[in-house]
């Protein structure tokens, strides 16, 4: 499918960050931690189902963003989530699927 084009749509803006060949998102969750990994505060996480692959996202405080770092983790995964402690959990799109508990080495 095309990129929306805004001077044949100009009710649509083109997306600051997208992937050819699509990822296939499960969600977006965005980093509030300050504890487990304090350099990823204010980040992006997605999930990727196509790719097997869980992306950081950075964003330039402007609307821009850019992706980071994407790791193949050889799962489909369908949620990042924050846990309390800062870590990352990552539930798996499988039957039946894990669950992934990402912490520092």
């Amino acid at each position: 499918m095309p990129i929306a084009n805004p001077d044949t749509r100009p009710d649509l803006a083109m997306p600051v960050l997208y992937w050819t060949p699509v990822i296939a998102p499960g969600n977006l969750m965005f980093y509030n931690g300050t504890q487990t990994f304090p350099q990823w505060n204010g980040n992006g996480f997605i999930s990727g189902l196509a790719t097997m692959s869980l992306n950081r996202i950075i964003f330039d405080g402007h609307g821009g963003a850019k992706t980071a770092e994407r790791w193949d983790v050889g799962h489909r995964i369908r949620d990042v989530e924050e846990g309390p402690d800062g870590s990352l959990w990552m539930l798996e799109d499988a039957n039946p699927g894990a669950l992934i508990h990402v912490t520092p080495k």
